[in-house]
This record gives structure tokens, C-alpha cells and sequence, in this order.
């Protein structure tokens, strides 16, 4: 069934977002219980993108203004609200992590100067930049905040102690819309596993990626406030290098945290992946399925190529459950930090 991208409380045809008359199908399920809780919000839209950037590479379109053009073109094509790059050179080496925050910077100006407005007449500054971004690793994510509101940022282990430097950015977003006093909120795990000689990518490490990134999402959504759910909304992007079977044995592996996953959503690339990693993983929301049209598959008339040499965009729909507040929640205090959220949470 095809359906548009409305919310429960608001039909498509009156939505503010402006995706909402966009027709999509919803993505593939692993599991579900068949019972969702009533309430989604309207679409919100992320996209994954892995772009394999060799620091050496002599390609001319190989730039920060390159990569940022392609970010921006997309963007505006496909109406995001958050996107994830990552493999922005190589994640062992740190030596160039003034040129990743310098490339986060660029393309995080040319959204805003994409996005702008430009001042009145009157005199009147620019409205303040809606787009914002975090660098660590070899990950850049960048969001509008107009669209979603980031509450906590941190860089995490994905706990292979044989491997330390594989590490994911985690983000916890909130939806901006002021109507909601209490949304849940949407927890991003933005991983990328690479594979080589010099450190295999085996079943056993992916397993053990996959819980630790669980469990950071779980413990997080229980200090998110006193009522937080045990079955938070969470995306896992990137690129972790899975394929189905891969995945599968993932979640057999994790099945002691089975119940906290009420339903689990793949979004693809394209129907067949050209790369069987280009998928993220949707929880206990609802996420459609859409071609995202851009990455190495898709050529663009009188522009340079695709930054990519072997991924494609991952786009991810994803609508979820609102909560409004509760009369228990303001008995106990909702709205007061934890002393682990007051730690990690910063102020953009």
C-alpha cells in the first residue's frame, strides 16, 4: 500500500512539512508485532551516505566545495532533514581532523547559504542559520534544527577492545514542532565498520558493534526522563557492512534486548542495493521506502560525478509516536536533567 506523508493529526494535504504529498512505500520489515501505537508525527527525512574519500585522491571533484555542492544539491532534491556523511578519509588517521572540521564547516555554510534569506529591505538581518553539524572520526552529520533539535551528542565506543578506533557518532534529536511538550525522542547511531587486511570486519565483531550500540541507545533512553519507553526510536546508519544474513545474526545475538525492539524496518538505497550495505536500520517507528536517486549509481546531466566510487544515498522517511505530557510527568518532574544528561548534553 502506497501511502503519503502525512501525520496522525494532520492529513498530508494540510501538513507543513513539505514533503507530505510525497507517495512512498513502506520499507521492508524484519519484525514487527503488528500492533504500533497510534499517534505518528509527519516525516521527518535523514540520509546516509558513504562516500569513501581517499585523502589522496587526485579526482578534481574531490574538494570540500565538491563534496558540499553534491550535499547541498541533494538536500534540496530530496527535502532532508539530517544527513550523515562518513569514510572522510581514513578513520585510523587522525591526523587530519582539522581538515574534517574544516570540510564539516563548509558544508554546513553552504546549506545555510542555500537555506537563507536574504535581509529586507528594512535593514533586517538574515534569518539565524538552521543548519548544524558535529565532526569526529571520520564522520561528519550534519541536521537542520529547524527540523529537529539535538539534545545530546557523543562519540562512542562500539566496543571492540581488539579494535579501539572503531568508533560511531551518537546523536539523541528531538522533533522541533513547539506542540509537542514532551516527544519522544529519535536516537541516531551513525557507524561506519570498514573491512581490510589490517583489521577484518568478522560475524563475532559485527555482533558485538551491534549490541554496544544497543545498549548505548537503551541506557540513554532511559535517562532521557523518568517515563522515557524501553522501546526507543532509533536508526542505525552509515555503513556497518552487513548484509541480510549478517544482520540476522546480529539481532539472534541480541536477543536478551529482543523485547525493545517492537519493530525493525530496513530502508535501502534502491529496491536492490548496489552495495548490500547501503541499508539502515529503522526502530519501533514508521519508515518507508524510497530510491534516494543520488550516489554512484546516478549520473547527473552537465555535473561533475557522483563523490562516491561505490556507495549510494540512503534515505531515510521516518515518522514516529509523539508523547504529550502527562500529568505523571509534571508530578515527577519532567523536564529535569539526569545527572549522566546534564554531563553529556550540550547547548548548539
Amino acid at each position: 500500500m502506497t501511502h503519503s506523508l502525512g501525520s496522525a493529526q494532520q492529513p498530508a494535504g494540510e501538513s507543513s512539512d513539505p514533503n507530505a504529498a510525497r507517495p512512498v512505500q513502506p520499507a521492508q520489515y524484519m519484525t514487527v508485532d503488528h500492533s504500533p501505537p497510534c499517534g505518528y508525527s509527519e516525516y521527518h527525512r535523514l540520509a546516509f551516505y558513504n562516500i569513501g574519500w581517499d585523502r589522496k585522491s587526485k579526482k578534481e571533484w574531490h574538494t570540500a566545495d565538491g563534496l558540499a555542492t553534491e550535499i547541498c544539491d541533494m538536500v534540496h532534491d530530496k527535502g532532508i532533514d539530517a544527513v550523515g556523511i562518513c569514510e572522510v578519509f581514513n578513520l585510523r588517521d587522525d591526523s587530519c581532523w582539522q581538515q574534517r572540521q574544516g570540510i564539516m564547516k563548509h558544508v554546513v555554510s553552504k546549506l545555510n547559504s542555500r537555506a537563507g534569506r536574504p535581509a529586507t529591505s528594512a535593514g533586517s538581518s538574515a534569518e539565524r542559520p538552521a543548519w548544524k553539524g558535529q565532526s569526529d572520526g571520520h564522520y561528519i552529520f550534519a541536521w537542520n534544527s529547524n527540523r529537529l533539535v539535538l539534545k545530546t551528542y557523543e562519540y562512542i565506543s562500539c566496543g571492540i577492545e581488539e579494535h579501539p578506533w572503531r568508533m560511531a557518532q551518537y546523536l539523541q534529536f528531538q522533533p522541533a514542532e513547539s506542540h509537542y511538550h514532551s516527544p519522544v525522542s529519535l536516537h541516531v547511531c551513525h557507524n561506519h565498520s570498514p573491512t581490510s587486511n589490517n583489521g577484518k570486519l568478522t560475524y563475532d565483531r559485527a555482533k558485538r558493534i551491534f549490541v554496544a550500540l544497543w545498549d548505548h541507545v537503551m541506557k540513554s533512553a532511559h535517562d532521557e526522563d523518568l517515563d522515557s519507553a524501553v522501546q526507543p526510536v532509533a536508526i542505525l546508519g552509515g555503513d556497518f557492512n552487513c548484509n541480510p544474513l549478517a544482520w540476522k545474526k546480529c539481532m539472534q545475538h541480541a536477543m536478551a534486548t529482543q523485547a525493545s525492539r517492537r519493530s525493525i524496518q530496513i530502508c535501502s538505497s534502491k529496491a536492490t542495493p548496489r552495495c548490500s550495505s547501503d541499508v539502515a536500520l529503522v526502530f519501533n517507528a514508521r519508515a518507508a521506502q524510497e530510491d534516494s536517486g543520488w550516489g554512484k549509481t546516478y549520473i547527473r546531466a552537465a555535473k561533475p560525478p557522483p563523490f562516491s566510487d561505490d556507495h549510494d544515498v540512503v534515505l531515510v522517511p521516518i515518522g514516529w509516536t509523539r508523547r504529550l505530557l502527562s500529568s505523571t510527568s509534571r508530578k515527577r518532574g519532567h523536564g529535569q536533567k539526569t545527572a549522566r544528561a546534564a554531563k553529556v548534553c550540550k547547548t548548539y
